[in-house]
């Protein structure tokens, strides 16, 4: 005969003031601990010694010892009171099956929801009124949305255990966020990778309007990261930090393509976080909604009742935004080729076969909880929205006005200051929100490397152009093959400024590789010489080598990355200051459209492109003595490891401004495998072991 061991915490008469688990010996709760640990039967030989030697108020029924006599007895013994295992956010209250009121059970009897207990919770926790469930291990998962206190009378059956939603405090702006629990960074980061691999399905799904051209405002990985790096700006005033607020100014804005190019705008200081929205709100429903998104796990509740700041879910969500970008980089070293439905995959590694392809992160982040979130302006909206000032980095500055900015307001160093603008190897700029366009990285915007410093040294890397083939084909949805010289080499790089005349002062300017590479594809755009191509459209003869930029999707540098190589001065934007510049203005700009390039010589229309290999290297040293800011940009070009091994410090120090080592917890970031999902299976679930 099958035999249980299973207390029920049910209060005895007030005359005992005690519960039953309070009067059950070591032994006893150690067969409590086994039994709801294993939820298996326990046989009549285990319990038995126990019901004859340890004495137990009536409340011990028939159900609990079926049939020993010992269970009969009023006598009471004092021991140690144990706790009962729950799963995360659960409270657990006792066996038996609950008496409910009408109307309060919700479902139950699909079996597969009841293969175990945190199956069973997860059911609950997926559904808002699930206050509290009843579990029979393979048989039934029973919810209920009544009051719990409904449950405190149950039906005998001790084969059910039953949970409740453990109590929440709801987040007060102004207070430290809570702790995190091993539970919620596992979770929420498995809802973090559905939102980088499905932005537009979870944008749809939560209802977040994207303002704009669709493509250019959904939230993706390099967002988050932007995120929580603008988070993290003090504030005009000196105040500020990582505190859950963003300025405003000028977001949801965009500008019209029919504005572009002829000096009409003017030169703004606002719209730093433009582009931001989606992101933000998307971040927001997650905050307060713990079943979003979908296809992912459920929270029991939801980060804020769960006492959490917004600032520290901003800031995980951007350490989430790097780790998943590593994932995606060793991916892509694994695959020489792509399909046209290959979607979130669809990068192309220039590394591809080399010993640096694959990368590794040198240790897990830590992770600091304890942010502090402003105090909501009851005249906005939103309790995330402020139209207080903040200090942001002037893109279009050089590397001394940069440096001065990071060390002002972050406490950086130069060679802290190169690392973190390293985060550019995620993502690209869009000119309907800033006005900048084109991508640090074609096809590799997604991948999370040291592509960005080799690019900004101009490193010697595959060429990848846009166009298609003779049969109409798309290179960018067909082959990862990249294009080199005459010898089926990575070709050379050179960079040379561009002026867009958006502006009224000719501006905005940006970098623009060229690199030096085949001329035969795509000929539209190039003029090879006769003779110089084959049936083989990747290579050419020796000597015909063009420069060529990626029509469409340059690889561009800002001034304010330049700067970390290449030692200039700036203008109103436009830079200066080297040899070859000095005709370089907004005057020799406006007045002939092939002046938007410099020249060699200066002022010559039909001279050579200008490049930045006449400016001198940076050779800014803070501390001084220090590496000069050159070198260390060429460190991390040649490896990885030194630009990861000073990035995650920074990045951590980064997300800690305006808060001393006292008032935030730090715990390393739990190490889970987040296995990758194709967001093309309909069966797909985001999740992490």
């Amino acid at each position: 005969m099958l035999a249980w061991c299973i207390v029920a915490l049910v209060p005895l008469t007030p005359s005992s003031g005690a519960t039953v688990a309070e009067e059950c010996s070591s032994a006893k709760a150690d067969a409590v601990t086994s039994a709801l640990l294993q939820l298996e039967h326990v046989r009549d030989g285990p319990c038995k010694p126990w019901c004859s030697n340890h004495p137990i108020p009536q409340s011990c029924t028939w159900n609990n010892c079926k049939g020993c006599s010992a269970c009969v007895t009023t006598t009471t013994t004092t021991t140690t009171t144990t706790t009962i295992p729950s799963p995360f956010g659960y409270t657990y209250v006792g066996t038996g099956y609950c008496h409910v009121q009408p109307g309060g059970y919700i479902g139950g009897w699909y079996k597969p929801d009841a293969v175990d207990l945190d199956t069973c919770a997860r059911k609950c926790s997926s559904e808002l009124n699930c206050k509290y469930f009843s579990l029979w291990v393979d048989h039934t998962c029973a919810r209920y949305s009544d009051d719990p206190g409904n449950c405190t009378t149950r039906w005998e059956p001790s084969n059910y255990i039953t949970y409740v939603r453990a109590p929440g405090r709801s987040y007060v702006p102004g207070e430290p966020g809570a702790v995190w629990m091993p539970e919620h960074q596992k979770d929420i980061r498995a809802k973090l990778i559905r939102v980088f691999q499905e932005p537009d399905g979870v944008c749809r799904e939560g209802n977040i309007q994207v303002p704009g051209e669709r493509w250019s405002g959904l939230p993706t990985m390099a967002k988050f990261l932007r995120l929580a790096f603008h988070d993290c700006m003090k504030y005009a005033d000196g105040t500020g930090g990582c505190d859950g607020c963003l300025e405003w100014t000028g977001v949801g804005e965009r500008f019209s393509r029919d504005q572009h190019g002829k000096a009409q705008l003017n030169a703004s200081d606002d719209g730093h976080n433009n582009g931001l929205q989606p992101t933000v709100e998307i971040l927001e429903k997650i905050y307060t909604d713990p079943t979003f998104p979908q296809k992912a796990p459920a929270l029991p509740r939801s980060p804020k009742d769960s006492g959490i700041s917004r600032a520290d879910l901003w800031a995980f969500a951007g350490m989430v935004a790097v780790e998943h970008g590593i994932l995606l980089n060793n991916l892509a070293c694994q695959k020489l080729d792509l399909d046209d439905t290959a979607g979130i995959l669809s990068q192309c590694h220039p590394r591809v076969g080399e010993p640096d392809c694959e990368v590794a992160a040198p240790r897990p982040f830590t992770f600091a909880s304890g942010r502090k979130d402003c105090i909501p302006d009851p005249t906005v909206d939103r309790p995330y929205k402020t139209f207080k000032k903040e200090l942001h980095p002037d893109p279009n500055a050089n590397a001394s006005v940069t440096l001065n900015y990071f060390k002002r307001d972050f406490g950086f160093n130069a060679r802290e200051t190169v690392a973190i603008l390293g985060a550019h190897t995620l993502g690209r700029v869009h000119n309907t929100i800033s006005l900048f366009q084109y991508t640090w990285k074609t096809r590799s915007a997604m991948l999370f490397n040291n592509g960005y410093f080799r690019n900004l040294a101009s490193k010697e890397d595959w060429y990848y152009p846009t166009g298609s083939f003779p049969d109409g084909k798309n290179i960018r949805s067909t082959t990862c093959r990249g294009f080199g010289n005459s010898s089926g080499q990575r070709p050379p790089a050179r960079w040379k400024p561009h002026a867009f005349v958006h502006l009224t002062n000719g501006g905005p300017v940006q970098w623009l590789q060229e690199k030096k590479a085949c001329p035969c594809f795509d000929t539209g755009f190039t003029r090879p010489e006769e003779g110089c191509c084959s049936d083989d459209i990747f290579s050419c003869k020796a000597g015909c080598e063009q420069y060529r930029i990626v029509v469409g999707m340059d690889e561009t540098m800002l001034s304010s990355d330049m700067s970390l190589y290449r030692d200039f001065s700036t203008n109103e934007g436009i830079p200066g200051g080297c040899p070859g510049l000095d005709g370089y203005s907004t005057e020799s700009i406006l007045s002939d459209w092939r002046l938007r390039t410099p020249r060699v010589p200066p002022g010559d229309v039909h001279g050579d492109s200008w490049d930045s290999s006449y400016c001198p290297f940076t050779t800014i040293a803070d501390p001084p003595g220090s590496t000069p800011m050159y070198q260390v940009v060429e460190e991390y070009a040649d490896s990885n490891e030194k630009f990861f091994s000073d990035f995650f410090p920074v990045l951590e120090k980064m997300l800690k401004n305006g808060y001393s080592t006292e008032d935030l917890q730090e715990t390393p970031m739990s190490s889970h495998a987040c296995p990758y999902q194709d967001p093309r299976d309909w069966h797909r679930y985001y999740s992490c072991l």
